[in-house]
């Protein structure tokens, strides 16, 4: 299984991203390098908003607490994941020391979305029907995460691909993202 996501050119870089087909099972050893990442891909490689191409075949959330990885795991049993904890795991911040990680989450094909309001309020919904208490100021067309410190930390899963438009076809007022018959993803 192939995802196309984004990584920086290096790692003091945060603007020229550059797109990159990987397989499923690779994206530990990917997002674990030293170069920032985004699951979305970009015109000319500029990451922001208005240049994002807003296509997405992989779900990512990012948990700050409130969640272990335990409990994380047992509530995405019945999906193909990734959970890969990230430098702040269960360091101090604000005081607080939680689980702190990024869910990677397989999806049934790739879904093109109309614009960053979609895809904000779709991540929403993913996050209640998962019951994910995920970091909402990271649902953006075009998000950077920081790389994570170490893939033999990561968790995976191996279920089904999560269905995005069978889930928000619930929530007419998100609107439904556009699935690419095209560019199913094969499974």
């Amino acid at each position: 299984d192939v995802v196309e996501m984004s990584f920086s050119t290096n790692e003091n870089d945060s603007v020229n991203f550059v797109p990159k087909k990987i397989q499923w099972a690779d994206i530990p050893e990917n997002v674990c390098s030293k170069v920032r990442y985004s699951p979305f891909t970009f015109v000319n490689n500029k990451r922001n908003q208005a240049n994002s191409l807003k296509t997405l075949s992989v779900l990512v959330l990012d948990v700050d607490g409130g969640l272990s990885i335990d409990d994380c795991v047992e509530r995405l049993g019945a999906y193909t994941f990734h959970i890969i904890p990230t430098k702040s795991h269960r360091q101090p911040k604000d005081g607080i020391i939680a689980d702190r990680y990024r869910i990677f989450i397989s999806l049934n094909g790739i879904y093109t979305f109309k614009d960053n309001n979609q895809y904000k309020n779709t991540m929403s919904v993913v996050a209640k029907i998962l019951n994910i208490p995920d970091d909402n100021k990271c649902r953006e067309v075009a998000r950077m995460f920081y790389p994570s410190p170490d893939k033999e930390l990561a968790i995976s899963g191996l279920g089904r691909p999560f269905n995005l438009s069978e889930c928000i076809n619930d929530y007419a007022e998100t609107g439904v993202p556009i699935l690419s018959d095209s560019a199913v993803m094969p499974y």
